[in-house]
């Protein structure tokens, strides 16, 4: 069973014995410089790439609370910033964090993003602060290569992890490939696209629980 795996550039690429997975990154992350307008009392970040770009190590020393998106953003901010407490909502996605940051604080409170998730959501959080710390830039030639295989249903199994990746890839996939979604916003930006599949926990270990799900049923 082959599995087209989509992760940007530097991101961990999971094994699996019965599985064949190849990775195609078609984006590569890249840190922009970024400022911050105060001190915050809370603050959340949205990936892994948010945790590596940031460049105030000093506001883990006083702020009250800080949150990630997911278990590997968490592990991300404990690992480099060596962070004691960081709060993980219970759905992974966004939307969740942010209402959980939302209904604890709204004083102070910043957002650590990309570019492109600012640009989708920028007028969505108004009572937050969003920080721009990295952007995402896009390996023309591994794009080219990941529409051909898809083209040709050269993989059972294509595993989307982003909206952009999904907006990028979606004209390119056909009925012989399932597709399998990390969450909401990506499944939102594969409108029109069946055999869709959309992990319940929006992370890694949850696509995969989905993927061997799937390949048991087949």
């Amino acid at each position: 069973m082959k599995v087209l795996l989509l992760r940007p550039e530097g991101s961990e690429v999971p094994q699996d014995p019965e599985i064949e997975i190849v990775n195609i990154p078609i984006l590569k992350p890249v840190c922009t410089p970024h400022t911050l307008p105060f001190k915050p009392k809370t603050i959340g970040f949205t990936s892994v790439n948010a945790v590596k770009c940031f460049n105030y190590a000093e506001v883990f020393e006083k702020v009250d609370e800080v949150y990630a998106v997911g278990p590997s953003t968490a592990n991300a901010l404990k690992d480099i910033f060596n962070v004691k407490q960081v709060i993980v909502p219970e759905t992974f996605t966004v939307d969740s964090m942010v209402q959980k940051m939302l209904r604890n604080s709204r004083d102070k409170t910043i957002l650590v993003r990309s570019s492109v998730g600012y640009k989708r959501d920028k007028e969505k959080y108004p009572q937050i602060t969003q920080i721009v710390d990295y952007d995402l830039l896009i390996n023309e030639e591994n794009l080219r290569k990941t529409k051909q295989l898809l083209s040709d249903c050269v993989f059972n199994y294509v595993i989307i992890t982003s909206s952009l990746i999904a907006t990028l890839v979606k004209d390119s996939l056909r009925e012989c490939t399932k597709v399998i979604s990390i969450g909401p916003s990506t499944t939102r930006a594969l409108e029109g696209v069946n055999n869709i599949y959309e992990a319940r926990e929006h992370d890694m270990n949850g696509i995969f629980i989905l993927l061997k799900g799937l390949l048991r049923d087949d």
